[in-house]
């Protein structure tokens, strides 16, 4: 990784790729500014065992906040909710 200066967006960048994929609690606002201008689009993912929680509210809303393009969650009907209670665009249901 130290052919990229550290920096994982830029490495998968370099290699081609489109989207980085980030445990939400190891994101940092900085990082995600520099995926999002190399082009890439970030979706962030939680590790229950490590949080002790399935899903993380304040973790979430400081995502959104943050500007993410996407969450994975088990929970998405508590997700939308956030979403919707925030004027954004919640997903169709499949």
């Amino acid at each position: 990784m130290k052919d990229y200066g550290g920096s994982i967006p830029a490495m998968v960048k370099a290699l081609g790729g489109y989207a980085w994929d980030p445990e939400d609690a190891e994101l940092t606002q900085e990082s995600l500014d520099e995926a999002h201008r190399l082009g890439l689009k970030v979706v962030v993912w939680s590790w229950p065992e490590k949080l002790g929680t399935a899903f993380d509210a304040k973790l979430s809303a400081r995502m959104i906040d943050w500007g993410v393009d996407g969450i994975i969650t088990d929970d998405t009907a508590r997700l939308n909710a956030m979403l919707a209670a925030r004027g954004l665009h919640v997903p169709d249901r499949y």
